[in-house]
């Protein structure tokens, strides 16, 4: 976790001083963009909370089973974040440039 917000808190300190310097300016997609992301990623989530074993299934598989158990969770939370996006409007071309 540490690491996790040493690079967030890096990110916003890069992000304030370009935004200060009128080194960046964002696009008028971005906030659309960023809405999209985080309905996607809370609906990720939740689908994968919903499917995901109890800790004494976990703890008492076998190691086949964990690894399979991870690769389905992996795979089927990645196909759900996208076909969430589809369904937001989010298109792969968009990507290149969100100023669409």
């Amino acid at each position: 976790m540490a690491t996790s917000a040493s690079a967030f808190i890096n990110a916003f300190l890069l992000w304030r001083r370009l935004r200060n310097n009128e080194v960046y300016q964002p696009l008028s997609g971005w906030p659309k963009l960023v809405l999209q992301i985080v309905v996607a990623t809370v609906v990720m989530v939740l689908g994968i909370e919903f499917v995901v074993p109890a800790t004494d299934q976990w703890l008492s598989a076998d190691v086949g089973v964990k690894a399979a158990w991870l690769l389905s969770l992996s795979l089927g939370g990645a196909m759900l974040y996208g076909i969430v996006m589809l369904l937001l409007g989010v298109r792969p071309a968009q990507l290149r440039n969100v100023d669409q």
